[in-house]
């Protein structure tokens, strides 16, 4: 594992993870940590990426695929929500 390649490495897995999800058809997508989260969103900067983590539910469209998708980081110990 290359901690120091982490962007890169993740970035030429991407079209891999969209074949993965369309076969797979998840009812939900669970993003652990803001680096996926803001990959799999289209966020740079670790500012933006940290804004996307929370408890809270929400569509993603990645490529061909529509899944909803919650993101969280390793410290949050609150509950769930889902869209009103």
């Amino acid at each position: 594992y290359e901690r120091e390649r982490f962007e890169e490495l993740a970035v030429a897995s991407l079209p891999w993870i969209e074949r993965e999800l369309l076969v797979a058809k998840p009812k939900l997508v669970m993003t652990l940590g803001s680096e996926i989260a803001g990959l799999l969103r289209g966020v740079a900067g670790q500012k933006g990426r940290n804004a996307l983590l929370g408890p809270t539910i929400s569509s993603l469209r990645f490529g061909n695929v529509d899944a909803p998708q919650s993101r969280f980081a390793g410290q949050y110990q609150g509950p769930l929500h889902g869209p009103e």
